[in-house]
């Protein structure tokens, strides 16, 4: 058997994934769509699912919308890349959010802008499973 044929690519949805089954939250101190998702449906009291799933009620649009613009500000996801993991959503979805929440900010909504300040509170101070060199991943096995 050829060593290429034990191989596989491994995407990046699988390799967060993997880092969350594990207890990873990041690599390389990287914010992973996963943690900024649950983290602004437990501010806003619902579940993760809520925010990637279609019902467009307003209780669960804003968190969604809240949801996208920190992913669009916090990786270098497209936003097609965006999309996906917010129940496969157009990249024109997940513009139209990303502006609705920036014009609320730029108006002055004290309640997102504290709501925002919060949530990134919540997944920018580094936790204690925070891998933050490669090096740390030596003691972690990853079976798929």
């Amino acid at each position: 058997m050829r060593l290429h044929e034990d191989l596989k690519l491994i995407d990046e949805n699988s390799l967060e994934d993997a880092y969350d089954e594990i207890g990873i939250t990041s690599i390389y101190n990287r914010i992973l769509v996963s943690d900024i998702i649950q983290i602004t449906a437990k501010a806003f009291g619902i579940r993760p699912s809520a925010v990637k799933g279609p019902k467009r009620v307003k209780e669960l649009v804003i968190p969604r919308h809240v949801a996208m613009w920190l992913v669009r500000k916090h990786t270098n996801l497209s936003f097609p890349d965006i999309g996906k993991h917010f129940g496969g959503r157009d990249h024109a979805s997940i513009q139209y959010a990303c502006k609705k929440i920036q014009h609320l900010i730029d108006d002055r909504d004290e309640g997102i802008q504290s709501t925002i300040q919060v949530i990134e509170q919540e997944f920018l101070i580094p936790s204690q499973h925070v891998v933050e060199d490669y090096r740390d991943l030596s003691a972690v096995t990853v079976t798929f």
